[in-house]
């Protein structure tokens, strides 16, 4: 008997072991069928030990734990564990209405600063900050070392920063290009096959006959 008393206690904290590294590591199913099985041998092994030794205490207190215990651990890995510190770094939480809201902002502020004249605070290389609009802002350059205090004109944005590009090297942009217009296009003319020429003369055959006397 106390081998099976071992035994459940051994199947049943495997069980929960591999229920949790389920909920962790997702295996199309698989772990949650060998946590399955190692639940069904403890409670053969729990009806072995109590259950056939009308030790009936042991017995429901071991079923009524394992209704409880389970259905706890399955709520705290899907509901208590991703609100920790530690769950936040295995988990990637959906973004609130309110941190929306802040991206969109910010992304629209990035853009906003395209074509407007900056100014190196740090040393890129290629990154580095610049200050531009009263802001202090994360930005990039085109993979070209600019020295701190370099007047830059913002080129772009990447992701959450902002490309720069140093004023010599900057083409303003015209505020008016003028469109080319197509050239004019000579229709299409079908040439008519030539028919060969007829001559309308008809050529006389003249025939000579001689005849013997």
């Amino acid at each position: 008997m106390d081998g099976y008393v071992i035994l459940v206690f051994l199947l049943a904290s495997l069980g929960l072991g591999i229920l949790v590294i389920e909920m962790f590591i997702p295996t199309a199913g698989m772990l949650a069928l060998l946590s399955g099985t190692c639940f069904i041998g403890a409670f053969y092994c729990a009806y072995r030990a109590w259950y056939l030794t009308d030790q009936l205490v042991w017995w429901w207190g071991y079923v009524s734990g394992f209704f409880v215990v389970v259905p706890g651990v399955l709520f705290g890995g899907l509901y208590w564990m991703p609100r920790t510190a530690f769950g936040r770094e295995l988990f990637v939480a959906p973004l609130s209405q309110e941190e929306l809201a802040s991206f969109r902002d910010e992304d629209a502020l990035l853009h906003k600063l395209v074509n407007q004249r900056a100014k190196a605070v740090t040393l890129f290389s290629p990154g580095g900050l610049v200050q531009v609009a009263g802001h202090r802002i994360h930005a990039e350059s085109e993979g070209l070392v600019i020295d701190p205090g370099t007047d830059v004109v913002v080129v772009g944005v990447k992701g959450h920063r902002l490309v720069v590009r140093p004023v010599g090297l900057y083409d303003e942009p015209s505020k008016s290009t003028p469109v080319k217009e197509p050239d004019a296009v000579a229709p299409l003319v079908m040439e008519q096959p030539t028919k060969p020429p007829v001559n309308d003369t008809k050529s006389s055959i003249d025939f000579d006959f001689e005849i013997d006397t």
